[in-house]
């Protein structure tokens, strides 16, 4: 911008700033001249008199009309320079060397480059908000039609950014984008599915709470302006973490009563490992202990110099006691951005069922992420057998799953491969679908624990 330059800004608002960002005096109280240069600065050709007359003083007659359109021609020249509008007989266009840049063809040129955070960044909400309601019906369409392509651009831009910081574990931006996503569209269970899973990400107590209270004030909203429910998936999604922060709360009553229960004797303690193997709660971190172990005897192999062929030796001949299974990627596979959310959610849903069966262990979807980000193979790649393998060995687990998901007539299908970490076997295979992801999530654990348990017998 040169020395001289101006900047209109359209989105959230409409005025016109100098250099230093400084409301131009001269137009600030004049919002329909503003209007036509925003008409002139978005138009891709030249724009014909008569329609800007009708546009903008359509109740007038002609002569009045042409009147009021010359007025605001010489308001803008005086303003941004006499050479900044440049008139022929029947078109009006903003000169090439005119000194404007405009907010809303900036969102358009970011969302051309899928610079998404640019994008974001730019929208300061709806396009000449409060503009539309001017009485003139070929305004009002043009109105309607460029803030509909614009709140498009940024609509897919949160879908974009929302995916990605998932991906990189920065659920506290990834909250605030698509908090503010959920405010402007309320009916979007993409936006309401991200702000959850983001606030309950830390998988504490009072993330959970947070979570739910959010989900509340979400419900509430919606009941009130729309007179409508929250999406099913939405309410899915709440009732999981409902029975998490309900299994939480119960772990730390039960943790209180055995802390001041009195001290067992030394046989009653000899029965201890046996009763803690068997309950939900040891299996539920039964993982994370197993994960423990393998970075024990990985550092038993790097000090006694092993090499790392020696590292891929199978499971010992006995067999495991328990298999421990790991849900490593479950990819979005049928191209539509709009559907990326599942590979953040799905996961955990199918861990969290697994976690029920018997007889089998599994990892923590947490755990998994932060062993693939320390391997150099976090979100965004797809991994290769041998990758598979690695992360597999890295959190402890036996087995580990990976799928692609579609989401087709409201129906998920979900294509799961399971690979033997400690084993040479062909991959096991199945097929899962259902209109419910959580009903989608069951029988994909059923299969998944079924297989495991039997297979490492």
């Amino acid at each position: 911008m040169s020395s001289s330059g101006f900047r209109l800004i359209t989105l959230g608002t409409v005025t016109l700033t100098d250099r230093h960002g400084v409301c131009e005096p001269t137009l600030a109280r004049r919002r329909r001249k503003l209007a036509v240069l925003a008409v002139l600065a978005l138009a891709r050709r030249p724009v014909r008199r008569d329609r800007l007359a009708e546009m903008f003083w359509g109740d007038e007659d002609d002569a009045r009309a042409r009147h009021s359109l010359a007025d605001s021609l010489s308001n803008l020249r005086g303003v941004l320079g006499p050479d900044s509008v440049a008139t022929r007989q029947l078109e009006i266009a903003l000169s090439p060397n005119c000194p404007l840049t405009v907010d809303a063809l900036d969102l358009r040129e970011a969302a051309e480059r899928r610079d998404h955070a640019r994008v974001i960044e730019l929208y300061g909400g709806p396009f000449l908000d409060g503009m539309a309601d001017t009485g003139s019906a070929a305004l009002e369409r043009w109105v309607e039609g460029i803030r509909a392509e614009l709140h498009r651009h940024w609509t897919e831009a949160c879908a974009h950014q929302c995916l990605a910081l998932a991906r990189s574990r920065r659920w506290e931006v990834c909250a605030t984008i698509a908090r503010r996503w959920f405010d402007a569209e309320p009916m979007s269970s993409d936006a309401a599915l991200y702000l959850l899973n983001a606030i309950k990400a830390s998988a504490t107590t009072e993330a959970y709470a947070a979570a739910l209270d959010e989900y509340s004030h979400m419900e509430a909203r919606l009941e009130r302006e729309r007179d409508r429910a929250l999406a099913p998936e939405v309410a899915r999604l709440a009732a999981s973490i409902r029975e998490e922060l309900a299994t939480r709360r119960a772990d730390v009553v039960r943790r209180a009563a055995v802390d001041v229960a009195p001290p067992a004797t030394v046989g009653q303690r000899s029965d201890v490992p046996e009763a803690r193997a068997s309950s939900p709660r040891t299996r539920r971190f039964a993982a994370s202990r197993v994960a423990s172990l393998g970075l024990v005897a990985l550092l038993f192999v790097t000090a006694t110099s092993f090499t790392t062929q020696r590292e891929e030796l199978a499971a010992p001949a006995g067999g495991f006691a328990r298999p421990v299974v790991a849900v490593v990627d479950i990819r979005n596979t049928d191209g539509d951005s709009a559907s990326d959310w599942l590979e953040v959610s799905v996961p955990p849903l199918i861990a969290s069922q697994v976690a029920r069966a018997p007889g089998v262990d599994v990892v923590a979807p947490d755990f998994v992420r932060e062993a693939r980000s320390v391997m150099g193979l976090d979100g965004g790649r797809v991994l290769s057998r041998q990758a598979l393998v690695r992360v597999g060995r890295r959190v402890g687990a036996h087995w580990v799953a990976t799928g692609g998901i579609t989401r087709s007539a409201n129906i998920y299908v979900l294509d799961v491969t399971v690979h033997d970490v400690f084993g040479d076997t062909t991959p096991h295979r199945f097929r899962v679908a259902d209109a419910s992801l959580v009903t989608l999530a069951d029988l994909a654990a059923a299969r998944l624990s079924s297989f495991a348990s039997t297979s490492s017998r």
